[in-house]
């Protein structure tokens, strides 16, 4: 009995046999095309699939079978974290483009603030200079990695740079002299 309803089964679902053989007449180079052909252009739509499968790529699956291996192979979630991937991916691929922008720009502002460009430095550019270079890989030069400027808990004015002549931001700005 068991060999029976694993034999009806088996085949059914394209799993493999009591023999280890896949039942299904399908390759799985065609399987895959099918996930692919579903999750793009048949729109996750099996009838859709079936009828593009076998117009551009002269594959004929059924949509019974095409619709088994969705519910089988649970396309849906897989769709969603091939989306997940896609999506993350490229999210993080801007934002590391973003970083090393603001990055670039922050080393042109201090650049003016050392030369002398900029004579009063405003010190919440600083700060936003201190964190794109740093997010961007560029971390703190000096020896004891403090940050340069820190924000007191819920105020919005700095602390370690008060009574700080303007020529002390910029050195500061520079990194050649410790705090």
């Amino acid at each position: 009995m068991g060999e029976v309803i694993e034999a009806q089964f088996g085949e059914a679902s394209g799993r493999l046999g009591s023999r280890g053989v896949s039942s299904s007449p399908h390759r799985d180079e065609d399987r895959a095309l099918a996930y692919e052909v579903w999750r793009t252009d048949g729109a996750q739509n099996a009838t859709l699939t079936a009828s593009l499968l076998q117009d551009r790529h002269g594959v004929t699956i059924p949509y019974r079978t095409l619709a088994r291996w969705v519910n089988d192979d649970h396309w849906p979630r897989r769709a969603h974290l091939d989306r997940l991937r896609t999506v993350s991916s490229h999210v993080s691929q801007d934002t590391a483009l973003n970083l090393h922008e603001a990055a670039n720009h922050a080393s042109r502002y201090l650049l003016q603030v050392t030369s002398g460009a900029i004579s009063e430095p405003d010190r919440w550019l600083l700060k936003a200079a201190e964190v794109a270079l740093d997010r961007a890989g560029f971390g703190p030069s000096r020896p004891d990695h403090a940050p340069l400027l820190v924000l007191n808990e819920g105020r919005e004015d700095v602390t370690d740079l008060d009574g700080l002549t303007d020529a002390q931001l910029a050195e500061l700005a520079s990194g050649t002299i410790n705090r």
